[in-house]
């Protein structure tokens, strides 16, 4: 059942009645705002919290599965550099030892 502002009113006049106004006051300030069914429990906190703990779990899981995801490509992709490069530079190195080795050989004695 939830309680109207009418409802309260009629309470706090009883409670005046039954008491004096300070303390139909204090009484009244101890009641929520609003019905007791709007007010949250404790077990309605903790459900909550493993629904955001859950929650986060999961998407803690998605970006460690985005991170692995993203290690392979770059890992792929820098050996894939490392390939081209070597092919590129070997023979560069070659011929440049090769080219050394001919101008000491047949280069001004």
């Amino acid at each position: 059942m939830t309680m109207t502002e009418n409802d309260r009113y009629h309470l706090h006049q009883q409670l005046e009645a039954a008491l004096d106004e300070r303390g139909a006051n204090t009484m009244m300030e101890l009641l929520p705002p609003v019905g007791w069914a709007d007010v949250a429990t404790k077990r309605d906190l903790d459900q909550q919290q493993e629904v955001t703990n859950l929650r986060f779990d999961q998407i803690q899981e998605r970006l460690d599965l985005r991170f692995d995801k993203a290690d392979l490509r770059l890992d792929a992709r820098i050996a894939g550099t490392e390939r081209r490069l070597l092919a590129i530079l070997v023979p560069v190195i070659v011929a440049g030892i090769a080219l050394l080795a001919a101008m000491s050989a047949w280069g001004p004695s």
